[in-house]
């Protein structure tokens, strides 16, 4: 029988609390040596902006893969869930790879917050955005947010088998369960199967979360012991989903109890710390079995959702104290214990000294402790009920200890005798040791009881401790006495335990000598009838008649066994106020002159909810938007509820055109042609009740207005030399969007480019004249078309003569050069003599560059003029290769050209250089990570490969260094 679990906004400054992470170190650090880059503390981690992108896989350069920086390490992201609700922008993923990883952003007026938990290294960071706007990280205590290390519940022979039990029906009164009825604050216990969906758990992603696989009497037990725990406070314990249901989200708390751990793997179970006032419904979870298991870990993660952390110890260093002899704190570890109680530290070593039962009370939480039903004094002394036989009966004396220092003080006046009395705590999983006190009416004390709590065999079971209970047997005389019930501790806090939260529930039993003619008196409930049903919040006039053969003190009204008030006057009532949803019984006892006492016979009622229709609107698109054929329409709405939103249905005017079941609830509709469009949305909540959002018109458009297209380079008639290489850059805007730019050579196609600037680099051109053309494309298929012609020229033979001899000399040789690149050994089969080169003559508008080296290396000497002697220039016999090429304006074409790239482009193990008119063949290539940190620096040349393989996956720099010019590309190692 699962239900769903829906999504709400998210909250800053989670805490995580689990129980139980396994840890597979090996295989966790092999994967993080092979995956994550280590950073400096102080790294910031730049803009909002900046880091959203790191984490989407369309943001990311180049299709890096998305990533989430800390201050001390990168871990590879998945984001599973974005959504924005109002000004709210969630981002909830995991990190990959890592079981149990979980991080949780919220972005709120530019502002960024939230967490990052690695349960398997240990580690946590808080996130959050300084007052420049810049995102910043810090290392924070895992053990603060998530426990570690916690393992789950030993079965044992009295624990449940692995065998799977059948699930109670879901008519069974198994699930109708209550501790506390009429309660504003609910903890409900889910044992039949839940599908969440919650952006708190899992990375965001759903948990199909199966039943619990417990018995009707492991359910029963379970609810007793977490009951038990609470017992002191105004926290209604329930198995009842409609009693959850009813209460206000920020008072109500879900803990789900299944094997299905995908929460948190290997643990006994998970809690957000301080989540019950979250206001969103964020379950805690529960994966041990048996009812010993599952019930403390009930109690424990219950306690983290109301603030509670865990206690440990210093020495020995440890996270949870599993307690000394039968005692242990809830919120360590207190399976194999028997009194398992809250703490406040008192423990020798405790590593914690939070005051338990203070922190679940306090105003955050906000139902505080019950009311004490009975006084603490003599003078405030409530009359113990007994029988006109002197029995006094556990069903009429029923009482509980909130606090270490409430007493509850019972009076009663017997005719002399022997008296027995007996105060026994709750009859399974109990809390409370008692110690009893009686006094006689001048305040001697006349007898005390306190047994020594002790567990005989397993402390596993229900029941399994002796002296928690007190009995007191006594001969006392004629008079008033009273008795004082108050909680007690034993022994030292080594092996022992103090009083502090010996709480909780007791009854009251045994024998009293009374005056055999009184009679206790005739009580009836008058109204409301059996069976009568309410509106909550409901108003219960509860009227009673009442006669003794003496008179009636008063008449006690209750709930169940919680006293509601009391009238000392005929007719007697009293007028229940503000009753929540739920199913209630009433009694009332009366209590005559000398102490008697009657009991009415129980009078049921029934408080229901009126259900209210859902509350939607439309967020966007907003009215009157406007949008162009064939149009993509997102639209958005946010709907509420006072029980849960079952869909939201989205229409153009009466056409269905589609449905979301979780919200944030959106629908895209696509291709929308043009037209003009009512969009109406409909809501329908989880009782068949609909309700409709104020309808909103939008318009679609065509566009006939073709984009404006212009090319910016080369200019037109420019002039290049064979064999060119022409950068075309253009740019083009429209109304709407411009899809592309084609570029042409007349109608020859050559390339295109679909982002701005739109550039193309047409290589290899040879002489001729060309028309250029750009044509921009936009979203609706127009078109237009810009054009420049240039040309491009044939160089001469022969534009540069060296000389061996100074003065142009003719004595030795003269050897003509075109326009080319010239190693020492292309100029020793032209004639050059070793590099005796002495003299030049250079045409008008070319240049030779003389390199001292061979293959273009060493110090260069650039010449656009002749030379008589290059004994001028330092520079004679002195040349080892040359590169002759056009002057001036060619030389600034060629610088505008060069360039450097490698491929394939993303790598995994090698990448392949390719240098373009680059002035040297070899160049020095530097290669830098994206934190500017140089990975290694070698000298390469065009076509070389270079293996990468040992690089850590992320985005580098090439840098190498081609005479004064400096070339960069980047590449991706994945």
């Amino acid at each position: 029988m699962k239900k769903l679990i829906t999504p709400f906004k998210c909250k800053k400054n989670l805490h995580l609390i689990s129980i139980g992470i396994k840890k597979s170190c090996l295989i966790l650090c092999l994967l993080i040596t092979t995956t994550i880059v280590g950073f400096a503390q102080t790294k910031k981690l730049g803009s909002v902006d900046d880091f959203k992108n790191q984490l989407s896989y369309s943001k990311t350069q180049r299709g890096a893969e998305p990533q989430i920086q800390t201050s001390d390490a990168a871990y590879p992201a998945v984001l599973n869930k974005s959504y924005k609700v109002d000004h709210v922008e969630t981002l909830v993923g995991n990190i990959k790879g890592i079981i149990g990883s979980h991080f949780m952003f919220t972005i709120i007026d530019g502002k960024l917050e939230g967490i990052l938990l690695i349960p398997a290294l240990e580690k946590a960071y808080r996130f959050y955005t300084d007052v420049n706007g810049m995102v910043q990280v810090e290392v924070t205590d895992i053990h603060s947010l998530i426990c570690t290390g916690f393992s789950t519940y030993p079965e044992s022979s009295s624990s449940r088998t692995d065998a799977v039990q059948a699930v109670p029906p879901a008519t069974s009164s198994i699930y109708h369960l209550q501790s506390l009825a009429g309660a504003t604050a609910v903890a409900y216990l889910d044992f039949d199967g839940e599908v969440s969906t919650t952006t708190y758990w899992n990375g965001g992603n759903t948990i199909d979360a199966q039943p619990g696989n417990f018995t009707e009497t492991d359910i029963t037990n379970i609810f007793n012991l977490v009951s038990e725990d609470y017992r002191a406070f105004k926290l209604n314990i329930t198995t009842d989903l409609a009693v959850f249901n009813a209460a206000p989200v920020n008072k109500r708390m879900r803990c789900i109890f299944t094997p299905t751990n995908t929460a948190a793997p290997g643990s006994g179970g998970v809690a957000y710390l301080k989540s019950f006032s979250w206001n969103n419904d964020t379950p805690c979870w529960v994966f041990n079995s048996g009812a010993k298991g599952a019930g403390e870990a009930a109690s424990h993660e219950l306690g983290h959702t109301f603030g509670l952390s865990h206690d440990g110890r210093t020495t020995p260093a440890e996270n949870y104290y599993s307690g000394a002899g039968i005692w242990a704190p809830i919120m360590g570890v207190g399976y194999s214990k028997s009194l398992v109680q809250w703490s406040k530290g008192e423990y020798p070593n405790a590593n914690k000294t939070e005051d338990d039962v203070a922190i679940i009370s306090n105003a955050t939480n906000g139902f505080g402790y019950k009311t004490d039903e009975d006084g603490g004094t003599p003078a405030t002394a409530k009359a113990l009920a007994i029988g006109a036989t002197g029995a006094v009966t556990a069903a009429q004396n029923y009482g509980i200890i909130t606090i270490r220092t409430d007493v509850d003080v019972y009076s009663f006046t017997t005719s002399g005798g022997a008296v027995t009395l007996t105060a026994t705590p709750a009859p399974t999983y109990a809390d409370l040791d008692i110690i009893l006190t009686l006094t006689n009416a001048s305040g001697t004390v006349v007898s005390t009881a306190n047994p020594t709590a002790a567990a005989s065999g397993s402390q596993s079971g229900t029941n399994p401790l002796t002296g928690l209970a007190a009995t007191i047997s006594t001969t006392l005389t004629a008079g008033t006495y009273y008795l004082q019930v108050d909680g007690t501790g034993q022994g030292d806090l080594t092996t022992g335990y103090s009083d502090y939260a010996s709480i909780g529930e007791y009854r009251i039993s045994g024998t009293v000598p009374v005056s055999t003619t009184n009679q206790p008196p005739v009580v009836s409930i008058t109204a409301p009838a059996n069976g009568g049903n309410f509106t909550a919040p409901a108003n219960i006039t509860i009227s009673a008649n009442a006669t003794d053969d003496g008179s009636v003190a008063k008449v006690d009204f209750y709930n169940g066994t919680t006293l509601l008030g009391s009238d000392a006057t005929s007719p007697y009532s009293f007028t229940w106020t503000n009753v929540a949803a739920g199913s209630y019984t009433i009694n009332a006892i009366a209590t005559d002159n000398l102490g008697s006492v009657s009991t009415t016979a129980n009078v049921a009622v029934t408080v229901s909810n009126v259900n209210q229709a859902p509350v939607v609107t439309i967020t966007s698109p907003a009215n009157n938007a406007s949008f162009v054929a064939p149009a993509s329409i997102t639209i958005n709405a946010s709907a509420t509820d006072d029980g849960s939103v079952a869909k939201v249905d989205f229409y153009n005017g009466t056409t269905l055109l589609g449905s979301d079941t979780t919200s944030p609830y959106s629908f895209t509709w696509t291709n929308v042609a043009a037209g003009n469009y009512t969009i109406r949305t409909i809501a329908i909540d989880n009782l068949g009740l609909a309700s409709a959002a104020a309808s909103v018109a939008v318009i679609v458009t065509n566009t006939s207005t073709p984009p404006i297209v212009a090319i910016t380079s080369p200019a037109n008639n420019a002039t290049f030399t064979a064999p060119a290489s022409i950068s075309i850059t253009a740019t083009a805007s429209d109304d709407g969007t411009v899809t592309k730019v084609e570029f042409y050579n007349g109608a020859i196609f050559l390339g295109s480019d679909t982002t701005n600037p739109y550039t193309f680099t047409w290589t290899n051109v040879t002489a001729g004249t060309y028309t250029i053309n750009a044509k921009a494309t936009d979203n609706s298929g127009n078109s237009s078309i810009a054009a420049v012609t240039v040309t491009v020229i044939t160089p001469p033979a022969t534009v540069v003569t060296v000389y061996k001899d100074c003065n142009y000399s003719t004595t030795g040789y003269a050897i003509p050069l075109g326009v080319e690149n010239y190693t020492l050994t292309q100029l020793r089969a032209l004639g050059v003599v070793n590099d005796d080169i002495s003299s030049l003559r250079v045409q008008s508008g070319y240049e030779i560059v003389l390199y001292r080296d061979d293959n273009f290396l060493g110090n260069a000497l650039i010449v656009r003029s002749d030379v008589s002697c290059l004994v001028s220039n330092n520079f004679n016999d002195a040349a080892s290769s040359a590169r002759v090429r056009l002057s001036t304006a060619a030389a600034a074409a060629e610088s505008q050209t060069k360039s450097i790239s490698a491929f394939p482009n993303p790598a995994d193990q090698w990448i392949t250089i390719s240098l373009n008119n680059t002035e040297q063949t070899i160049v020095t290539l530097t290669i830098i990570d994206s934190y500017g940190n140089a990975a290694g620096s070698i000298h390469a040349s065009d076509g070389q490969q270079i293996n990468v393989s040992h690089l850590p996956t992320g985005i580098y720099s090439l840098r190498a260094i081609d005479g004064q010019d400096l070339l960069i590309t980047k590449i991706i190692v994945r």
